[in-house]
């Protein structure tokens, strides 16, 4: 007998609460029991989320008393502890349970319960219903004007009570509420649209569509959008000259004025120590101009400049026939301006590819011995028509605003620095674009000529300056061959790329560059040019060197592929600008 009782305790333990009870289905309808009557009380408190339920019960027939006193609910009728439950740790009668984290504008169904040994008993079915916000839709921003926005949404659904207003919020933070700007449209459901204005150009809003009714407010999702206007437009381009053309023109032009200062100093005082630090300098004016050429549109073209002073493959035959003519030679010992070479001396003669001709070879600074005085005269004669070109390029963007006496000998010279068929320099021409006076006519023509040089200096790299050679077109068109230079130079010039597009040569990220235009447009476009932008840098550096010696090399091709991939994306950042403008 002893036996008996204990498995009959211990079954009793292992079924529990859920496991073992007995339903009382007579009791199910209407609480009413011969043993127990359960009655169950209306909700009360009811929020978005929560509801205070409960019941009491009487004992009819003395027996087993109470042991778990409770309320189960559903989303359906007659619910039991199959369902959920929640048992109160108060035992009064009557008995109440808080219910939480009940979903909105959701109708549940709730019994009272109590447990008498395995038997539960219910009392009757009562419903309510939670309450709830609006629900509400946000549609995109898709009329952008100069200094507003069409925003619009959609009040799905009133929750559980009328919708007394309905609008857009906006802010410039993210997730928006009725505490920031708003403007009201209407009351009810259906779909609104409202103009937003006095909008500031190039900054980004978020907005949400909201609802209002007697619980609350409900907020559609969160949408964001910059304004493209010219005020914004203005902005890139005053970012891009201050930070981009304006610090690689003064540096250009300050390293070629001490590049002339080295070679005096090497003329006057022939050593192998001031070969080397000419040497220095003349890659650090070459690292400068191939940083400019992503803007070779202006002063540089119209003058003649990029012709005059990085013409190539350099002619050696003509050097010889120089060298040979002792007039020449002389006549060039005295041009102490560097006038005379100018207008004596053809490209091919000039600029980068005759200075490194002299200074390098074989990738090395060239021997003090191999350098005549007549290959000194004429190197020195050249270096100052070069510094008197981009002093006129630096004087042409910046105006007054250079440095006195680069501006000095400009004017001394007689060399032209407004704008063709203009009476503005380039600078004030390109950040006047749209205004009186400027040969742009809009703005946006000013930003066409910013990617447009881009796109220009992208696809010489890959098509001429690497591919020409690699291809076998023209195996002679090898850029800087002497000092072996020519993947530094390729680099550089991707360089240029990725400063103008970020909007600074320190290559930072700027909020009023192309770079955050494009991507306020088109995110995905934008990561797809600075993926191409730093591919390109990757494929340039994994080159074989020197590319005079391997420029069939597998690597050389896939460099010039990456270049033409780079060209062809921001020929499509060209095109979606312009949809925008």
């Amino acid at each position: 007998m002893k036996k008996l009782w204990m498995l009959l305790v211990a079954s009793l333990i292992i079924c529990g609460f859920s496991g073992c009870q007995k339903q009382n289905d007579d009791n199910n309808e209407n609480g009413s029991s011969s043993e127990v009557k359960v009655t169950t009380y209306d909700p009360q408190n009811i929020t978005e989320t929560s509801a205070v339920c409960g019941g009491d019960a009487i004992v009819l027939q003395q027996g087993l008393a109470l042991s778990k006193l409770g309320v189960c609910w559903s989303i359906s009728e007659n619910p039991t502890i199959e369902d959920s439950y929640l048992v109160t740790e108060e035992w009064n009668e009557p008995f109440v349970c808080n219910l939480r984290e009940l979903q909105p504008n959701t109708t549940y169904h709730i019994r009272a319960f109590v447990l008498r040994g395995l038997i539960v008993y219910y009392g009757e079915d009562k419903s309510f219903t939670t309450l709830g916000l609006p629900v509400v839709k946000t549609f995109d921003v898709d009329e952008v004007f100069q200094t507003s926005v069409i925003c619009g949404g959609e009040v799905i659904s009133e929750g559980t009570d009328y919708v007394n207003e309905r609008g857009i919020c906006w802010n410039t933070l993210g997730n928006p509420t009725i505490n920031d700007e708003h403007i009201d449209s209407g009351s009810g459901v259906g779909s609104y649209n409202i103009e937003v204005t006095g909008l500031s150009g190039g900054v980004t809003y978020y907005a949400r569509a909201y609802a209002i009714n007697s619980v609350g407010v409900g907020y559609g999702e969160e949408v964001s959008f910059k304004i493209i206007n010219s005020e914004y437009l203005s902005s890139i381009v005053n970012q891009f000259f201050n930070y981009t053309i304006s610090p690689t023109y003064i540096n250009l032009a300050e390293q070629t004025q001490l590049l002339v200062d080295r070679l005096v100093e090497l003329k006057d005082n022939p050593m192998q120590s001031k070969v080397d630090e000419a040497a220095v300098v003349f890659l650090e004016v070459h690292r400068w101009w191939e940083l400019s050429e992503a803007f070779l549109y202006g002063a540089a073209t119209d003058f003649g400049i990029v012709s005059q002073i990085d013409t190539w493959p350099f002619d050696e035959n003509a050097f010889n026939s120089l060298m040979s003519s002792p007039n020449m030679v002389s006549i060039l010992e005295n041009d102490e301006d560097g006038t005379i070479a100018g207008d004596l001396l053809s490209n091919t003669l000039l600029g980068f590819q005759g200075l490194e001709f002299v200074l390098f070879q074989n990738g090395q600074p060239r021997s003090v011995g191999d350098i005549s005085g007549d290959m000194m005269s004429y190197m020195l004669a050249i270096a100052r028509n070069l510094r008197n070109r981009c002093f006129q390029l630096e004087v042409s963007w910046l105006g007054s605003t250079a440095p006195s006496f680069h501006c000095a000998l400009v004017e001394y010279l007689g060399l032209n620095t407004t704008v063709v068929g203009g009476q503005l320099n380039y600078g004030d021409n390109f950040l006047e674009a749209g205004s009186a006076g400027s040969t742009y006519l809009t703005i946006d023509d000013a930003l066409v000529d910013l990617i447009d040089g881009c796109v220009v200096i992208a696809d010489e790299v890959g098509t001429s300056k690497i591919g020409k050679c690699h291809t076998g077109e023209d195996v002679s068109y090898v850029e800087s061959p002497y000092s072996q230079r020519s993947i530094v130079n390729f680099y550089n010039n991707i360089l240029s790329v990725k400063y103008s597009y970020l909007g600074s040569i320190q290559g930072q990220i700027d909020n009023r560059s192309l770079h955050k235009l494009v991507n306020s447009v088109d995110a995905s476009l934008d990561l797809e040019i600075m993926n191409a932008i730093e591919d390109v840098l990757n494929s340039i550096n994994n080159m074989r060197a020197p590319f005079a010696i391997y420029y069939a090399d597998s690597s050389a091709g896939e460099a010039m592929e990456a270049c033409q991939h780079l060209s062809s994306v921001l020929v499509r950042v060209k095109s979606l600008v312009l949809s925008k403008l």
